[in-house]
C-alpha cells in the first residue's frame, strides 16, 4: 500500500528541478507586517509611570494632551519631554488639536502641590477639562 504523500509528490524529470511556490509565504508575512505596523501606530508613547490606584476610573476616547512626570520630576507633554517653565506653551501649542482634554499622569510619589501646579498651569493654558490617570485594580 502507498502512502498518500507519496502518491501526490512531485518527481522530477531528469534534467529538470523542482521548487516550492514561496508565494504564498510571502503574502503571509507582508500580512504580519502591515498589521505590526499598523497595531504599533494605535499604542500611546508610555513613560515610566507608577499610577496610584484607584476603585473608579473612566477610559477616555477622547483626543487628549497627556502630560507625565516621573519620581524625578521630568515632564512630557505627549512623547516630547519639556521644562516646567515651558509647559503652558507645550500645552497651548496641542490644544488645537486635541478635544481640550489634558490628562495629568503623575507618579504616585510625586508631592501634591506638583500636581496642583501642573493641573494650574494645564487650566491658564486654556485647557477645557482636567482629568487624572490612575491604574485601577482588575486591568
Amino acid at each position: 500500500m502507498r502512502r498518500f504523500s507519496e502518491k501526490y509528490r512531485q518527481k522530477a524529470k531528469p534534467g529538470e528541478m523542482l521548487f516550492a511556490d514561496l508565494t504564498p509565504l510571502i503574502d503571509m508575512i507582508f500580512l504580519l507586517l502591515i498589521f505590526f505596523l499598523l497595531t504599533s501606530m494605535a499604542v500611546r508613547p508610555s513613560i515610566p509611570v507608577d499610577l496610584p490606584e484607584s476603585g473608579q476610573g473612566v477610559s477616555s476616547t477622547n483626543q487628549e494632551i497627556i502630560v507625565s512626570i516621573n519620581t524625578e520630576g521630568n515632564i512630557w507633554v505627549g512623547d516630547k519631554e519639556t521644562a516646567f517653565s515651558e509647559l503652558k506653551e507645550a500645552i497651548q501649542r496641542q490644544l488645537p488639536n486635541s478635544s481640550g482634554l489634558v490628562t495629568i499622569s503623575a507618579d504616585r510619589k510625586i508631592p501634591y502641590g506638583t500636581i496642583i501646579r501642573l493641573a494650574d498651569i494645564a487650566s491658564q493654558a486654556g485647557a477645557k477639562q482636567i482629568g487624572f490617570m490612575v491604574e485601577t485594580p482588575g486591568y
